[in-house]
C-alpha cells in the first residue's frame, strides 16, 4: 500500500513538472513570436502574442514591459503605463520598464512622474546615457537648468557621440543666456548628426518666443 501511495505521489509530481515545463515553453514561444511581430511593425499581432505569453506565465515581467512598448507605439499611453507598472510589480529591478514608463509619463504631461521613473532607472543602471538625456530634458522644462546640464554632461561623458545630448545641453545653455557656449554645442551636435538641424531650429524658435513673452 505504501509503495502504491509513493507511486501516485511520484506521478503527480512528474505530471506537475511536465505541465510547468510546457507552460514555460508556450509562454516563451509566444513571447519570441511577439518580439518578431513587434520588430516588423505588426503591433496588433505583437500585443495578441504578448497577451498569450502572460496568460501562460503571468509572472513574465518582460512580456508586460514589451506589451507596454507596443501599446505605447499605438498611442495607448495609459495602457502602456499599466503594463510597465505590472512588470515592475513582478520585477522591481527591471530598469528598462522604469525608463519606458518615464517616456510614457512624459507623453501624458506627468513630468514629476517621469523624473521619478528616470531616477529609479538610473539607480538600478547608471550607465544609460539616453536616460540621463531624457531626465535632463524634463529638468530643463521645469527650469532646473544646472541639474539638466549636469545630466547632459553625464550623458556626453558616457557617450561622446550622442549628438542629441549636445543639442539638449545647447538649449539649456541658451536658456541660461550663454549663447556662445550654446552655439558650440549645436555645432558639435550637427557635426555628429546633421539631421538634427531642424529640431534645433524649432527649439530655438520656442526659446526666442519665451524670451519675447517676458
Amino acid at each position: 500500500m505504501r509503495c502504491l501511495y509513493l507511486s501516485v505521489i511520484f506521478f503527480l509530481l512528474l505530471a506537475a513538472s511536465m505541465s510547468n515545463a510546457q507552460t514555460s515553453h508556450s509562454a516563451a514561444s509566444y513571447f519570441n513570436r511577439a518580439k518578431e511581430r513587434y520588430a516588423r511593425g505588426d503591433l496588433d499581432g505583437a500585443i495578441a502574442d504578448f497577451d498569450l505569453a502572460v496568460t501562460f506565465d503571468p509572472r513574465m515581467a518582460l512580456a508586460y514591459n514589451n506589451r507596454g512598448m507596443a501599446r505605447q507605439d499605438r498611442g495607448d499611453l495609459e495602457g502602456a503605463i499599466r503594463d510597465y507598472t505590472l512588470a515592475l510589480e513582478i520585477n522591481p529591478r527591471l530598469a528598462e520598464a522604469y525608463s519606458n514608463r518615464g517616456v510614457a509619463h512624459r507623453a501624458i504631461g506627468d513630468l514629476d512622474g517621469a523624473i521619478a521613473d528616470y531616477d529609479a532607472c538610473i539607480k538600478l543602471n547608471p550607465r544609460l546615457p539616453n536616460v540621463y538625456n531624457n531626465r535632463g530634458n524634463l529638468l530643463r522644462e521645469k527650469g532646473r537648468l544646472e541639474e539638466a546640464i549636469a545630466d547632459y554632461n553625464k550623458a556626453i561623458e558616457m557617450a561622446p557621440k550622442l549628438a542629441i545630448a549636445y543639442a539638449s545641453r545647447g538649449l539649456a545653455r541658451l536658456l541660461q543666456g550663454k549663447a556662445s557656449e550654446a552655439e558650440e554645442d549645436f555645432r558639435r551636435c550637427l557635426k555628429l548628426d546633421s539631421s538634427l538641424k531642424v529640431y534645433i531650429e524649432e527649439r530655438i524658435k520656442e526659446i526666442n518666443r519665451q524670451f519675447a513673452a517676458k
